[in-house]
């Protein structure tokens, strides 16, 4: 007869290991939780991609530095100073100031003008 009133059946115990439990705990903290602190905290592509970008960079530095004929090494050392100054937008936009920015550019034209100085004080007619 289950319309009786009255009669209470036990509750139902679960075994559940630490692993579930730790797992409905997590659950619980997520669904609880504003999320939007944790959003400020997940990767940023911005400062991701400035970071590769910074270690392409120090790698077109070392091919300035390991490069055999003057030649490529100006070459190289065009490529890092276009890579680091991408480097550097990209890092201005991820950090959000444009100092970085302001930076970037100064450091990018005195190592173009640097460049080319060396360019015409070495010679650079025969390529």
């Amino acid at each position: 007869m289950s319309g009786r009133t009255g009669v209470q059946t036990p509750p139902v115990r679960y075994s559940v290991n630490r692993r579930q439990q730790g797992i409905a705990r997590l659950l619980s903290v997520l669904i609880n939780t504003n999320l939007s602190p944790l959003i400020r905290y997940m990767i940023d592509t911005w400062m991701a991609a400035g970071c590769f970008l910074l270690l392409l960079t120090a790698g077109a530095l070392f091919r300035v530095v390991r490069t055999k004929t003057r030649y490529d090494r100006y070459v190289a050392a065009m490529i890092a100073v276009t890579i680091g100054s991408t480097a550097g937008l990209v890092l201005s936009v991820a950090l959000g100031t444009l100092l970085v920015l302001d930076i970037t550019i100064l450091f990018t034209l005195v190592c173009f003008a640097g460049i080319m100085a060396m360019l015409q004080y070495y010679g650079g007619a025969a390529a």
